[in-house]
């Protein structure tokens, strides 16, 4: 069972590989990339939505406006997302019992996927996983909050992770919208 659920939308990084133009702010399909996470967020039913902010945290905050929850900004942005998952749990209230953490940069990722993986989650660190490859968002329960409140450096929770593989539940797919984030200006090509 999921009880209340807190979602952590990432969007504080510099996006280095994707050139001069703000990757969130950049235009995919029809609207701004970060647009269609945070719409997503927005779909899902969840006490609690924070935005991490961190690189050009105006330009994010113009781009989610009408975004209901909390923003946050993260002032060790640059050192990477270990550092934001910190920041955004970290926001999150304390009764909070389930944690959905979601790129910015991954925008076909819709509200039925994360309810799919939602209805599967059974107290687990919960995550997609594609053609073998380990995908997102990733459940976890709020017993791991504080090592998640840890984190630091560019590997996100990866070291954590690999640290408690016996609690992870991985869930199979057929969906790459699990694996594909915009890393690269020319990913925005459908």
């Amino acid at each position: 069972m999921v009880g209340a659920l807190g979602i952590v939308i990432l969007a504080a990084g510099s996006s280095r590989r994707f050139g001069p133009e703000n990757k969130l702010a950049s235009t995919y399909k029809d609207k701004p990339l970060l647009q269609y996470s945070l719409a997503c967020a927005q779909e899902l039913h969840a006490q609690e939505r924070v935005l991490v902010t961190g690189h050009e945290a105006e330009t994010v905050r113009q781009i989610a406006t009408g975004f209901t929850g909390t923003f946050i900004h993260n002032p060790d942005h640059a050192s990477g997302m270990g550092a934001s998952i910190a920041c955004g749990v970290g926001a999150l209230s304390p009764d909070i019992q389930t944690i959905i953490i979601l790129l910015g940069d991954m925008p076909d990722i819709t509200p039925a996927f994360c309810n799919t993986l939602i209805e599967a989650y059974n107290g687990k660190i919960t995550r997609p996983v594609c053609q073998g490859k380990p995908g997102h968002p990733v459940i976890f329960p709020a017993r791991f909050r504080f090592e998640l409140e840890q984190l630091s450096g560019d590997k996100g929770a990866v070291s954590f992770m690999k640290n408690h593989t016996q609690d992870i539940q991985l869930i199979a797919t057929h969906d790459p919208a699990c694996l594909r984030d915009i890393d690269y200006s020319s990913s925005k090509t459908i």
